[in-house]
């Protein structure tokens, strides 16, 4: 079978894993929001928190993806990933008037982003 290799498509498939992620992420966060009103979290557990949320949609997204490009899955998984930071990091400033509180938080969101991508890809 013979894939579509245009720009179009290619940019059709990572917008459209990367919108179902953000979906699934909206949903574990709201979830996660819950859970942290109930048993009042504290700080870092509520940072690590959100980071494994982003693992796990990424994840989740280069599952998808790798199973629709059928090749080089991890690199798919990896762009996949990267689209979602990116995303995040616009509607962060956006919302926020500025990305991140540092970069060490930065770094974590894109290795998770991009991690979780990755591994994701590898599996499907």
């Amino acid at each position: 079978m013979k894939q579509d290799h245009s720009i179009t498509s290619i940019l059709f498939s990572i917008f459209k894993t990367a919108a179902i992620v953000i979906v699934f992420t909206f949903l574990m966060l709201f979830l996660f929001a819950l859970m942290v009103y109930q048993f009042h979290l504290s700080d870092s557990i509520i940072q690590i928190g959100i980071l494994v949320i982003y693992f796990i949609a990424n994840f989740i997204g280069g599952l998808i993806i790798g199973k629709v490009k059928k090749e080089k899955k991890f690199l798919w998984g990896i762009l996949a990933g990267l689209t979602y930071f990116i995303i995040l990091s616009i509607a962060s400033f956006i919302a926020l008037q500025g990305f991140y509180s540092s970069p060490s938080s930065a770094l974590s969101a894109l290795l998770c982003c991009i991690g979780g991508g990755f591994f994701g890809g590898m599996l499907a």
